[in-house]
């Protein structure tokens, strides 16, 4: 199934200032790309770094390519202060 959207449909959103863990995933489907990045920041990343992520947050995932079936995404979390 696609989804075609018109540009009226569009929602904008203006992201936070500030500093973010950016992780990076290529080749393959973007959603198992960006769930792999997912489980490596809340597995293995925060427990050895855990002031990086003290809140429930949102996470920005961008696909970078154009091509989610052989992506190329960025995973963006913000990082606490």
């Amino acid at each position: 199934m696609r989804c075609i959207c018109s540009p009226t449909a569009a929602e904008t959103r203006t992201l936070p200032a500030g500093d973010y863990v950016v992780l990076t995933g290529q080749g393959g489907p973007s959603r198992q790309l960006f769930d792999q990045l997912i489980g490596q920041f809340f597995s293995k990343i925060l427990p050895e770094n855990p002031q990086l992520y003290k809140e429930d947050s949102f996470v920005i995932e961008a696909l970078l390519n154009d091509n989610p079936a052989d992506a190329v995404v960025e995973l963006r979390i913000p990082v606490s202060k």
